[in-house]
């Protein structure tokens, strides 16, 4: 599975800790193009939103590119598309550039297909609709999670869950990251729950929800852990959102 596998995602809570992960709110990472956010308001000019998150290994990277809502109109949820036509972006690093291209059938996403390094440099740079923007990030260098060891994880619903959640013992080492995000998926790649962990070991806590398939770590650069706080801080120059960087690791989830 890789990283754009649903066209509707939408944040659900967040993970609860005791205390290992902690909360946070904010706009949602775009690892995932798709997911659902409230767009920022702007003044009455358009100011392109851009949300990418290029992910170490994974074989496209994907971005979101919509408008924000204007500071004189009314406000609403409902994205509004950039034309394909107006986007002018180009991902370069790892010897490599490629232009953003719209993905078929989804007017607010864009591909690049460029292999991502872990310990590599990227910038954005281009224009949307004549108004030009750039961003950097640097890739962590290293997440290697311990435990859970094997690739699944074997979630005993009648030892270790209570009420609404299960416990998840968790112990992990990492390398230039800013954070370590966890996020729970179903089958589809629809994010259930989004949660950052607050130490290297010990214990998180997940819905008890059977349709969760997959537990993604991932170690992020400092846009991409600014950007996913409770007061968002973009990385967007010329524009709004984040450009930022990750490694993951992704562990099944099978419930019993």
């Amino acid at each position: 599975m890789d990283q754009l596998t649903s066209p509707t995602i939408h944040y659900a809570p967040i993970f609860r800790s005791r205390p290992a992960l902690r909360i946070f709110g904010g706009l949602a990472l775009c690892i995932v193009a798709a997911c659902g956010f409230d767009r920022p308001q702007a003044p009455s000019e358009p100011l392109p939103v851009v949300r990418g998150v290029v992910v170490a290994g994974a074989d496209s990277q994907f971005f979101r590119l919509d408008w924000a809502v204007s500071a004189d109109s009314p406000w609403v949820t409902t994205p509004r598309p950039i034309d394909p036509s107006d986007v002018a972006l180009t991902v370069s690093g790892g010897g490599g550039s490629v232009l953003l291209l719209p993905r078929p059938g989804d007017p607010t996403t864009f591909v690049a297909t460029l292999p991502v390094d872990a310990d590599s440099a990227y910038t954005l740079e281009g224009a949307v609709a004549g108004i030009s923007l750039s961003a950097s990030t640097g890739v962590p260098h290293a997440l290697t999670v311990h435990v859970p060891t094997a690739d699944t994880i074997v979630i005993d619903s009648t030892t270790a869950c209570v009420f609404a959640s299960c416990e998840v013992p968790y112990s992990l080492t990492q390398e230039g990251a800013a954070a370590v995000l966890v996020e729970a998926r179903s089958a589809t790649g629809a994010l259930v729950q989004l949660g950052r962990l607050s130490a290297d070991s010990g214990v998180f806590l997940i819905r008890w929800v059977t349709e969760i398939r997959t537990l993604d770590f991932l170690a992020v650069d400092p846009n991409a852990s600014a950007f996913a706080a409770e007061f968002p801080r973009p990385s967007i120059e010329g524009g709004f959102g984040v450009f930022g960087a990750a490694l993951r690791v992704r562990k099944v989830v099978r419930w019993e």
